[in-house]
């Protein structure tokens, strides 16, 4: 199933934080230079920088930077885990075959998650985790 209103997908501002949203908060770090892949901390931010994200296939994927996948920081899913988002700005980059193997492998317990039925957005299988 996918979540949005339009194309452009579904603004991850807070309630209960108002006027804040969630946002990138560090400047890209590369795994490497070939494979142009990278990372971004999350955090709070300015509304005018909030991430726009669609749900597909258990993906949290950011419209507004390049197709980014949101992330958990370490693999276990429990309180206190930090979030980013992973991706490149390759065109089309989840569709190479080298992230759909690494994906397999590494990120999918990563970057699974779920948006469940009050709205927040937590790991898939840990309902108990929301992010904000």
């Amino acid at each position: 199933s996918e979540f949005c209103s339009n194309g452009d997908g579904i603004r991850l501002e807070l309630q209960s934080h108002a006027p804040y949203g969630i946002v990138p908060i560090t400047k890209p770090v590369a795994f490497g230079d070939k494979l142009q892949i990278s990372f971004r901390t999350l955090g709070l931010g300015s509304v005018e920088d909030v991430l726009q994200v669609i749900y597909r296939n258990n993906k949290i994927i950011v419209r507004n930077y390049d197709n980014y996948l949101l992330a958990l920081h370490f693999p276990g899913k429990f309180a206190g885990n930090g979030i980013n988002m992973v991706g490149s700005t390759i065109p089309n980059w989840e569709e190479r075959w080298f992230f759909k193997i690494w994906n397999r492998i590494v990120f999918k317990k990563y970057t699974d998650f779920a948006v469940n039925d009050d709205g927040t957005i937590s790991p898939l299988d840990a309902p108990h985790l929301a992010l904000g």
